[in-house]
């Protein structure tokens, strides 16, 4: 069995999938040539095979791979191809033949050429007959058609007319759609070709459209530049139908970015913009090259609308105080009602949440209107006036300059940017000024009441907080401004520094009134919270919450007006402008003032009962002692305390004021507390009188006293009663008032033991027993000028007694003996006594406090009659 022929037939391979080469590299669809024996061209074949082998004869042609040649350079080199090329084959059968090696080749050539000529010839000579016989054959086949054709049949081509006619006809049904979708195919290649050579730019409207839409305008921006680039370079031989298609994509182009450079500039119209985006905008507008200029259309739409923000913003904000402040006003407040909400608001200053209590006191959504408008306000310059002064800089500096030579330059002056910078700055400062009706310390002062930005009723402490918080937003937005160093000469800085420092004068100048407001109903506080009695007598006060509450509302108030008047708010170690520490001190006194003013008032003025007081006459007294009590303590306490550091916050000396105030609060002290002892006095003195004189007691031939009579006991009984009133609504008032009273019964005795003219024995002893029993009871609260008094009143009776001694003569003995039992009577007295008169004990502690008493009862000249009170501002005007 013969061996099988497993080898692949090249061409049949290469001819069955249409491809050039075994090894295509992508796809491949050809239409071989075949040559004279039906064999692919190019490829081997049997009949060549010799030829290739080595065709000139030099021995150096064999060994030529076809099978890795491609199809074209295998054709090139085959001797029976049509495509031979001499040169290829040289290169590729003979690559390394030399020059002389090829020229002795060339009769081997000709040798070659000769012979296949020969064989030719040897073919013609043996195919002769044949090829005579071909032509006699045709020759006579020629003739015989001719010899048929005849003007009938038009030469035989009568039918053929008619079958041509009827071809053409039906050709014409076939063959002119053909050709006319032929035609449009034409100029579909004619508008492709366009296409091809214009791809970008027909594109160009979907690509802008997509980039927009995906908010990718730099995209769009640079296809646009890119598209406007090959606009202005058309392919050469562009045609009038070409032109006109590119003319029409272009239009499109340009509405799309039209549109784009409107959408970017109602961008640089709208408001809250981050100054970034402005700024990317701007610099996206500029590369479109548009007719305006988008700087300042930037310029002139933001400023535009931040005025006309702070216009919109202040008449809704003022409209809003205004319906804040009819509200407030239709709730009528009385006197009582607002010393409670400012009492309340006093309370709060020790509390954790104080804040919160102090900013819901009266008034408060009038202030609180307020300073939502000084807020919104300050929000609208703060918020849009950076980004628009960013911008300004930059185009200043040259960054937003139009760099097109096409593009029109700007007509207006960097100094206009300014002008309106400066125009925003000073329309705040018109508005915050209207509202508030801001004016120059120097000045004439308004009166409160002028006001419209404030509550028809509020306090002072309310007003603190929210000025404080008022003063604070206008600080922080001008602040903000300034640090943006707008140029213009500072004229910007100047005038919102000057807006501030004109708001705080105002902002001091109502708390200072508030304050004196306040100050009128504070007397309203007591709270009658009294010292218990068993604390002693070392307290210094009856009523110290009342004290201290007036300590805090001083201090609050002087505090916060010291920080409001300082250059810069919140910074404490800067003392404020002259004017400002004057109207400080001014009314920090005119409420010190008016508080001593209600103090007066409220002894004077009926009331609620105070204490345990069951009728009119208690009530007042009850009064006057706490006041009394309030005052010393005002006096030597607090006011010193409060002036001192008056003086160290305004580093200055209050000597003059100082004086002025304390020898006003002692003049009150003294008139109050005379009227208190006096009418106190009049009932003692009453008894004491009654008993020496309107007894009917003959006191010159009355016998041994066998007991003290019931007048000095009513005299002590009454005493008692004042200790127990005075110790429970003013214990620091006990041993001066007592000791007052003590004086007023030595002076009252000594005048009626001194209108008796004759003392007998036991006139004389009862006179002094029963002085003596008086004398050691109330021991403790005899001054030294009631020793005194005492001591003359013992004079006065042995001198009267001397003068007229009893008929008959008594001895020494007698007289010692009767002095003995009068002792033991007073002895007696005393013991019988102790329980009732307890109260009177002496103790230890009370030595130091006889030389503070002492010292507070020097006499001084009375300065108004009783009943006729002066008040503490008319004596500070004295």
């Amino acid at each position: 069995m013969a061996p099988l022929n497993l080898q692949a037939d090249q061409a049949a391979l290469l001819k069955a999938y249409r491809i050039h080469t075994l090894e295509p590299q992508a796809w491949e669809d050809i239409e071989h040539d075949l040559d004279e024996n039906g064999i692919v061209a190019g490829v081997a074949n049997p009949i060549a095979r010799e030829a290739e082998e080595d065709a000139l004869g030099i021995g150096r042609g064999r060994g030529v791979d076809l099978g890795k040649l491609d199809l074209e350079t295998r054709a090139s080199i085959l001797l029976t191809s049509k495509s031979f090329d001499p040169k290829s084959y040289l290169m590729h059968v003979y690559p390394s033949a030399s020059y002389s090696d090829l020229a002795s080749a060339i009769p081997r050539l000709q040798a070659s050429i000769d012979s296949r000529s020969e064989a030719i010839r040897i073919l013609v000579e043996e195919n002769f007959d044949r090829f005579v016989a071909v032509k006699s054959s045709t020759s006579s086949i020629g003739e015989s058609i001719t010899s048929s054709f005849s003007q009938e049949t038009d030469y035989k081509t009568k039918d053929l007319t008619a079958a041509l006619k009827q071809a053409s006809s039906k050709a014409n049904q076939v063959f002119i759609p053909i050709l006319e979708a032929s035609s449009s195919a034409t100029k579909l290649r004619s508008t492709l070709a366009v296409f091809s050579r214009s791809k970008y730019l027909f594109n160009l409207p979907s690509v802008l459209n997509e980039a927009i839409d995906a908010g990718k305008y730099d995209l769009a921006i640079r296809s646009y530049k890119k598209g406007r680039a090959v606009r202005e370079r058309p392919p050469p031989n562009i045609g009038i139908t070409e032109s006109r298609i590119l003319d029409k994509v272009w239009t499109s182009v340009e509405r799309i970015i039209a549109d784009l450079r409107d959408n970017l500039l109602s961008r640089l119209r709208e408001p809250g913009v981050p100054v970034d985006e402005v700024e990317k905008t701007i610099e996206m507008l500029l590369e479109l090259d548009g007719p305006e200029d988008p700087v300042w259309t930037y310029f002139d739409a933001q400023h535009q609308r931040m005025a006309d923000r702070l216009r919109a913003v202040y008449e809704r904000m003022a409209e809003r105080v205004k319906l804040a402040r009819e509200r407030a006003a239709s709730e009528v407040m009385g006197e009582e009602e607002r010393a409670q909400v400012l009492k309340a608001c006093v309370l709060a200053l020790d509390e954790r949440n104080g804040e919160a209590v102090i900013a819901k006191g009266t008034g408060w959504e009038v202030w609180e209107s307020n300073l939502s408008l000084v807020k919104q306000l300050s929000e609208v310059l703060v918020s849009s006036l950076p980004a628009f002064w960013k911008i300004a800089r930059g185009w200043t500096e040259g960054r937003f300059k139009r760099t097109s030579p096409t593009a029109s330059g700007t007509r207006r002056a960097p100094a206009q940017i300014r002008t309106m910078s400066l125009e925003l700055t000073r329309l705040y400062v018109s508005l915050v000024s209207q509202h508030f009706s801001l004016s120059d310390p120097n000045s004439s002062p308004l009166a409160s009441s002028t006001f419209h930005f404030l509550p028809p009723a509020t306090n002072s402490l309310t007003s603190a907080q929210y000025l404080e918080k008022l003063l604070g937003e206008l600080n922080d937005c001008v602040g903000d401004v300034v640090g943006l160093e707008m140029g213009g000469g500072g004229e910007a800085g100047e005038g919102l520094k000057g807006l501030v420092e004109t708001a705080r004068w105002r902002y001091v100048d109502v708390l200072c009134d508030a304050w004196h407001n306040d100050s009128k109903l504070f007397h309203h506080l007591e709270s009658f919270t009294f010292v218990p009695p068993t604390s002693g007598p070392t307290s210094i006060t009856a009523s110290p919450a009342y004290l201290d509450r007036v300590r805090q509302f001083q201090q609050h108030n002087a505090s916060l007006c010291f920080k409001l008047a300082s250059p810069s708010l919140g910074e404490k170690n800067k003392l404020p402008p002259a004017p400002y520490v004057n109207r400080i001190k001014t009314a920090f006194l005119d409420s010190l003032y008016s508080i001593l003013d209600g103090l007066v008032r409220f002894a004077s003025e009926d009331g609620e009962p105070v204490g345990s007081a069951n009728d009119t006459e208690s009530d007042v007294d009850n009064r006057i002692l706490v006041t009394v009590s309030n005052l010393y303590h005002l006096d030597k306490e607090l006011i010193p305390r409060m002036m001192s550091d008056l003086e160290k916050a305004s580093h200055s000396k209050l000597s003059e004021d100082r004086g002025t105030l304390s020898d006003v609060v002692q003049e009150l002290d003294k008139t109050l507390f005379d009227d208190f002892a006096k009418s106190k006095a009049a009932v003692l003195t009453g008894i004491i009188r009654r008993g020496v004189l309107g007894s009917g007691m003959d006191w010159a031939t009355i016998g041994r006293p066998q007991e003290v009579r019931s007048y000095m006991y009513d005299a002590l009984i009454y005493l008692v009663q004042i200790h127990s009133q005075v110790s429970l609504m003013a214990r620091p008032l006990l041993e001066r008032t007592l000791s007052s009273l003590v004086m007023s019964i030595a002076v009252e005795a000594l005048a009626c033991f001194k209108q008796v003219t004759r003392f007998g024995m036991g006139g004389m002893l009862a006179a002094t027993l029963e002085i003596e029993f008086f004398h050691q009871t109330m021991l403790q609260y005899v001054s030294p000028e009631a020793a005194a008094t005492l001591g003359e009143i013992y004079t006065t009776i042995s001198q009267v007694y001397q003068k007229a001694p009893p008929a008959g003569g008594v001895g020494a003995a007698n007289l010692q003996t009767e002095l003995d039992a009068v002792k033991k009577t007073l002895h007696d007295g005393r013991k019988g006594t102790s329980v009732e008169f307890l109260c009177f004990k002496q103790k230890k502690e009370k030595e130091k406090e006889k030389e503070r008493w002492k010292e507070k009862d020097k006499e001084r000249p009375d300065k108004g009659k009783e009943g006729d009170r002066a008040t503490p501002t008319k004596r500070r005007e004295a």
